[in-house]
């Protein structure tokens, strides 16, 4: 026996028939028919189907891994009951980088696998997003089959966090060195379409050390929500400081550019209190009759002053009494208190002695309170009875007889 191959080249789809004719001196004529089925290359590619497809993985945050998904692979070549040899897959589009084949039962590394008529195999798939938005690529299966291989179309939508921060610049306007100021706050907003984080505040070099920075923000900034940053005033350091005075820090996120915010201020140096103090009192007064002499304490600072005592002393040949302070609550001229006495006004106070001996006494007071003031005197000489004897000499008289005269005495 011997064995005759033929070769079928179809130009066309469908069934082609032939006759084969065996010439040779056997009688009768050996003959026989051939049959041979076209297939054109889209037939070819349909051979092999996948399911799902196309294939759309769910969304997914930038740089995250999905879960793995599992495509099946199914030749369809039942009529013909040919195998096909799937070699491997390539992966190809704008974004194929993103998805990654993780497993499979179609092949195995560089050895091919035969894939029988009506069989299944199996391709493990997972993505990563590398961008937000539609990330997409197309699998395409490596066989022995002809014309177009069999394409997965594939599909992975990128979710990211991006922040915006409202307002960017915060003016305390003018403040009072030293002195507790509110806070002031940022909004941060994550307007994207994936968690995120706010990762640091970061002061820079040239933030004035009056502004302090810090947030609220938890670990885990879900989209759409909100959270703060805030901008504080360090009294201690504007006590020192006064004049314009600039801050700002850089907001840092997880995904995204950092974001700037900005603070200003202007520190005026603290009120400070300061007065003075005057007495007058009648140049002479009489002895025996109270004495009234009035003592003034004038707010001449930029703070309201406070007096706690006068202090008011009187001397007179060498010894000290203590002298009567009348309206030392109220300041009677002005009606303010004297534990706030406003800068420019003034307070005044009676201060009262009973003068008990002839002479000049100095009348001193040094109030004591927010701050020291130097003491104020005035003296007044007191005017004891002054008398005067006027004498009458008697008439002539004769010895042994008894005369009256009248003398007078005048204060």
């Amino acid at each position: 026996s011997c064995d005759i191959v033929t070769r079928c080249t179809p130009t066309t789809t469908g069934t082609l028939t032939r006759g084969l004719n065996v010439a040779s001196n056997a009688s009768p004529a050996i003959t026989g028919m051939l049959t041979c089925e076209g297939l054109n290359s889209a037939a070819n590619s349909s051979l092999l189907t996948f399911s799902p497809n196309p294939l759309t993985f769910a969304t997914t945050a930038v740089g995250s891994t999905t879960a793995a998904t599992t495509v099946t692979v199914r030749n369809n070549n039942v009529a013909s009951a040919a195998a096909v040899q799937i070699q491997g897959v390539t992966l190809s589009g704008a974004q194929a980088s993103a998805f990654t084949v993780t497993g499979s039962t179609c092949y195995s590394g560089a050895t091919p696998g035969s894939l029988a008529s009506g069989a299944t195999c199996t391709l493990t798939l997972t993505a990563r997003p590398s961008a937000a938005g539609l990330n997409s690529g197309v699998l395409q299966l490596t066989t022995d089959l002809t014309g177009a291989a069999p394409q997965l179309p594939m599909s992975v939508s990128g979710a990211q966090a991006a922040f915006t921060v409202s307002p960017l610049t915060q003016d305390f306007g003018s403040i009072t060195a030293g002195a507790a100021v509110a806070s002031r706050t940022y909004t941060v907003t994550n307007t994207g379409s994936a968690a995120g984080s706010l990762t640091s505040v970061l002061p820079a070099s040239t933030s004035s050390p009056v502004f302090v920075f810090s947030h609220n923000c938890p670990a885990s900034i879900a989209a759409g929500a909100s959270c703060s940053v805030t901008v504080a005033i360090n009294s201690t350091a504007s006590a020192a400081r006064t004049g314009a005075q600039t801050g700002s820090a850089s907001v840092q996120f997880s995904q995204g550019p950092s974001i700037t915010v900005n603070a200003l201020a202007n520190i005026q140096p603290a009120p400070v209190p300061a007065g003075t103090v005057s007495i007058s009192c009648p140049a002479t007064a009489p002895l025996g009759v109270a004495l009234t002499c009035q003592a003034r304490v004038t707010s001449t600072g930029t703070a309201n002053l406070a007096v706690s005592s006068w202090a008011p002393t009187y001397q007179y040949n060498a010894g000290t009494w203590n002298v009567i302070v009348a309206s030392a609550a109220t300041c009677s001229s002005t009606g303010v208190t004297v534990s706030a006495i406003p800068p420019g006004q003034f307070c005044t106070v009676s201060l009262t002695l009973t003068p008990n001996a002839a002479g000049t006494y100095t009348l001193r007071t040094a109030p004591l309170g927010t701050v020291a003031m130097t003491p104020a005197q005035a003296s007044v000489t007191v005017q004891g009875p002054s008398l005067q004897l006027t004498t009458t000499n008697h008439p002539l008289t004769q010895v042994g007889t008894s005369t009256t005269a009248s003398h007078t005495l005048t204060n």
